[in-house]
């Protein structure tokens, strides 16, 4: 008598998200204050995991483990684990939950950066966005980071009267939603305020 065998997949039972944004927003640097960067998400429902790498310029900026912290999409519901090689300026970042949250969009993780140098303020350092997976890459990116400069990455501007800047949104001229013919007058319009570029 024939046997058959039957093999139970589990599966989860969430939608799969194909349009999902990311974004590290711009940077003010001082040398008197400490500021706040953040990776900002949008359109990315039922959100549960992320796993973030960014690199930095060590010799411009300083950022330790307990610098990372979870942004507002998560509602104080995630933990985070985080590593840095401050020798090397790369921070690689687990944010996980129990429970998918409600949000969809808001910031994904929120880096406090601290000055490596007195004359931080002559420099406008670029922080590379290199990889972001949500759900373990189950929610796709629309725009996925990629290591060297791209348009997700983080610019830093030189503070002047504003001493908290103002994260840029995805729906605000600047910047997104992202077209490759948009990339060119970005940078064009970036290249006044940067006095020196480090690159990766």
């Amino acid at each position: 008598m024939a046997r058959t065998r039957r093999r139970l997949n589990p599966e989860r039972l969430e939608n799969r998200q194909l349009l999902a944004s990311v974004l590290l927003g711009p940077v003010a640097t001082s040398p008197t204050l400490d500021t706040v960067a953040a990776v900002y998400a949008e359109e990315a429902p039922n959100l549960r995991a992320a796993e973030i790498r960014f690199q930095y310029d060590p010799e411009v900026l300083q950022i330790q483990t307990q610098d990372i912290h979870a942004g507002d999409i998560w509602n104080d519901k995630a933990s985070v684990l985080a590593n840095v090689d401050e020798s090397a300026g790369i921070v690689t970042a687990f944010v996980f939950s129990v429970e998918p949250i409600n949000n969809s969009q808001g910031d994904l993780i929120n880096i406090n950066l601290h000055s490596a140098q007195t004359n931080a303020c002559l420099f406008a350092p670029t922080i590379d966005l290199q990889e972001v997976r949500l759900n373990e890459g189950e929610i796709t990116l629309n725009n996925p980071p990629v290591v060297g400069p791209d348009a997700t990455d983080g610019f830093a501007a030189r503070s002047s009267s504003e001493t908290s800047p103002r994260r840029r949104r995805f729906d605000e001229s600047f910047i997104g939603p992202i077209h490759p013919e948009h990339v060119d007058s970005i940078m064009h319009d970036l290249r006044p305020t940067v006095s020196h570029r480090h690159p990766f």
